[in-house]
């Protein structure tokens, strides 16, 4: 399953998938702002769904420092 990176309310980030549910994916680390924004609007893939709002996701193609970390 695939969703597209955007951005929420106090710059959080979020994913949203084609049919317009939001989720808010829990692994993602950005280290920087201008990190965030670089792969604004990217599509990420789902991984699982810890819940109903939460899912871990991976951002292909991303440089490493940008990919996703383990959920503790």
């Amino acid at each position: 399953m695939h969703a597209i990176l955007t951005e929420g309310r106090g710059h959080r980030p979020l994913i949203r998938f084609d049919d317009g549910r939001v989720g808010i994916p829990v692994n993602l680390h950005f280290l920087s702002r201008h990190d965030f924004l670089s792969v604004l609007g990217r599509q990420v893939e789902v991984v699982s769904r810890l819940s109903d709002l939460h899912y871990t996701v991976r951002l292909p193609g991303a440089p490493e420092h940008l990919q996703s970390h383990p959920s503790a």
